[in-house]
């Protein structure tokens, strides 16, 4: 007599796929290490922004001034990459006023007045290399804040400009934008020079 088997019993009866084995997972990071890690992220005292700092205030001819120097919010701290640098917005400039005293070459003080002192109220990363920087040679890479040399003919425009590849021991020069020698100035025995374009001497005659 047969019996019937439900479908559901069935297919737990028959041959189960295999199942995909599970993904590793990673370590927990350490608690601890995690908290610092945070806190170090979000100090964000180092970086580009106005700060008090002590600034010379300028001199004039036959005068100085009490006190000399005076605490001004000035640009400072670090950017992300070290092609960038602090500077002021040039909008966001002002000049404060600070009272000082006169004070004359025989050290009698001439009188009270105020001076002069350029404040800086925001802060921005810049290129440290500028457009104006780059020569006839190259053109500027305003993403990678440098110069580079300019493409060579027959390169697409808007591809990256390939360095080309200089024979050792000759090295490629980013500035002039040609193979060079590592030695500029080597002394030669008579009758021979040093040719910085090949890296070897060559005798005078052979011209």
């Amino acid at each position: 007599m047969k019996v019937a088997v439900p479908l559901s019993r069935m297919s737990r009866l028959g041959p189960q796929p295999k199942s995909a084995p599970a993904p590793k997972r990673e370590p927990p990071a350490n608690p601890e290490v995690l908290q610092k890690a945070n806190e170090i992220i979000k100090d964000r005292s180092a970086d580009c922004k106005p700060r008090k700092i002590p600034v010379e205030i300028p001199k004039e001819p036959n005068v100085s001034w009490l006190p000399t120097c005076a605490l001004v919010e000035r640009c400072g701290g670090c950017c992300k990459h070290e092609r960038l640098h602090c500077v002021p917005v040039p909008e966001d400039i002002t000049m404060m006023k600070k009272k000082v005293i006169a004070v004359n070459n025989k050290g009698v003080y001439v009188n009270v007045t105020h001076v002069s002192i350029e404040k800086h109220n925001k802060c921005k990363c810049q290129c440290k290399v500028k457009a104006s920087d780059c020569n006839a040679l190259q053109h500027y890479d305003k993403d990678n804040c440098r110069c580079v040399c300019k493409q060579t003919a027959g390169s697409k425009p808007g591809s990256k400009p390939k360095q080309p590849t200089c024979k050792s021991p000759l090295y490629w020069d980013e500035r002039s934008c040609k193979c060079r020698c590592p030695q500029t100035e080597v002394e030669c025995s008579t009758g021979s020079f040093y040719s910085s374009e090949q890296c070897r001497y060559i005798s005078r005659s052979i011209f």
